[in-house]
């Protein structure tokens, strides 16, 4: 029983002072450590509400570019009463009446849907 407890001892003493020895590797490297933790949280607590101001202007731009959209897109022009004309062979977008001479087959795209027409003479 002696002899065990003394082997117990002993291993204990040797576990000590390896965490002892390992100890004093660390003292050095923590206080750096910790340090550097804390600087890492500060820069987190200042990106947040720049995170969040920059996801506003965004939103914002977003938001903008949408409205332009609304307002300047191929929908809104047809809402307004324009159409689109398209030759119907080839899908091509009549922009100069030379493009359709007599006889050719349209499509007149409005804004509530397509209408098939065919250029007369002028």
């Amino acid at each position: 029983m002696d002899r065990a407890t003394r082997a117990v001892g002993m291993r204990l003493a040797g576990d000590r002072r390896t965490l002892d020895r390992l100890g004093e590797r660390l003292a050095p490297i923590l206080p750096a450590r910790l340090e550097r933790d804390r600087a890492r949280l500060a820069r987190a607590d200042t990106l947040a509400p720049l995170a969040a101001r920059r996801l506003a202007a965004a939103r914002a731009t977003l938001s903008a570019t949408s409205a332009a959209l609304a307002v300047l897109g191929p929908q809104a022009t047809l809402d307004r009463g324009y159409a689109i004309v398209r030759r119907t062979a080839d899908g091509t977008i009549v922009r100069d009446p030379a493009d359709a001479p007599p006889g050719t087959s349209l499509e007149l795209r409005v804004a509530r849907g397509d209408v098939p027409a065919t250029a007369d003479e002028r």
